[in-house]
């Protein structure tokens, strides 16, 4: 779909040394190499067709209702809902995190296929987790949350907040669940 995403040697890592996900049929690779320099290599070690699949809560019945509030994104590959709280600080539920941190929060996310499947954003609205500043506590219902940084796009090098604009404003925090 003519959509690029430009990695170099300092955002590679920021993504979990993988691209953002695209749509489309094929994807094209390139290297592009220093003047000068020889002996560029690049090594796929696996790949990864389609967008992933989604466990969901919506039963038989898909009664979500429909938003565009650009403060929110999707938390991929979980599908979970991620909040904007600062320019670059994710809100969402603790079991989303599972055992990894090292996703990708999408924004500005296309409307789902007939079948459920899901469409990725534009590479410019998928901004990297940053793990290593990960929280999460997932113990039920009231106890269910997880914090943590966004990184800059690699295309834009912008953050989230800075790119939108906006993002939530937490009011205050109990100081432990009730009820």
């Amino acid at each position: 779909n003519g959509w690029v995403q430009r990695l170099d040697a300092d955002s590679l890592p920021r993504y979990f040394h993988k691209s953002c996900y695209f749509g489309g049929e094929a994807v094209q690779v390139e290297l592009i190499a220093a003047p000068n320099s020889r002996d560029n290599q690049l090594q796929i070690t696996s790949l990864t067709a389609g967008m992933p699949a989604q466990e969901t809560i919506c039963g038989t019945v898909d009664n979500r209702v429909l938003i565009t509030d650009i403060r929110q994104g999707r938390l991929l590959p979980v599908g979970c809902t991620g909040w904007l709280i600062s320019p670059d600080v994710m809100l969402t539920a603790g079991h989303c995190f599972g055992s990894s941190f090292n996703q990708i929060l999408s924004f500005k996310v296309p409307l789902s296929n007939a079948d459920g499947s899901l469409n990725p954003s534009h590479p410019d609205d998928q901004y990297p987790t940053i793990a290593s500043t990960g929280k999460n506590l997932n113990a039920g219902i009231g106890a269910d949350w997880g914090i943590c940084r966004i990184g800059k796009n690699s295309n834009t090098t912008l953050r989230p907040g800075d790119a939108y604009g906006s993002w939530y404003t937490i009011g205050n925090v109990p100081s432990s669940p009730s009820g």
